[in-house]
């Protein structure tokens, strides 16, 4: 059984609140909160797998995954934004594409994931919160939910007002 500790956003009060949930794997834990989110209207920012099945290593940058099914599409688009915004931020890091297949033997510290390709983090070698995506052109989303991830990691400090960047 695998437990994973979500991170969501009422979408009526915008308050952001933490929920577990378990399934046979990630992929089933993370179904689990999906249906919950629909049900509850709340929107999934990210999650993490308990206990974390993140292997840490001596660095000074990031590593982001982007994630779609041939690798060339959406997930180069997503990781052109994410450049940009680790570029506005400060962070250094490492933006990786890949297609599902490509994706398991990857160790890193985030990925962004629409929720069709949720399926291809079975297998995954290891990630520390995994940013999910709804409307991948859909900039201030992305923003949002990966700025969300990085303050949880510490690697980047929360914003002190709503609005600021």
């Amino acid at each position: 059984m695998t437990e994973i500790l979500v991170t969501l956003k009422n979408l009526t009060t915008q308050e952001v609140v933490k929920k577990k949930f378990e399934g046979k794997d990630e992929f089933e834990a993370y179904k689990a909160a999906e249906e919950w989110a629909k049900q509850n209207k709340h929107d999934i920012i990210f999650f993490e797998v308990l206990p974390s099945s993140y292997i840490p290593k001596e660095k000074d940058s990031i590593k982001i995954l982007t994630i779609c099914g041939c690798g060339v599409g959406s997930s180069i688009l997503l990781g052109i934004q994410i450049k940009e915004m680790l570029k506005k931020w400060g962070v250094k890091g490492e933006v990786i594409s890949a297609d599902v297949t490509t994706c398991k033997g990857q160790s890193v510290d985030v990925v962004i994931n629409q929720p069709t390709w949720m399926g291809a983090l079975r297998g995954m070698t290891s990630y520390r919160r995994c940013a999910v995506v709804k409307n991948i052109v859909d900039y201030r989303e992305v923003e949002e939910k990966l700025r969300a991830a990085l303050e949880d990691l510490k690697i980047i400090q929360p914003k002190m007002q709503r609005g600021l960047n």
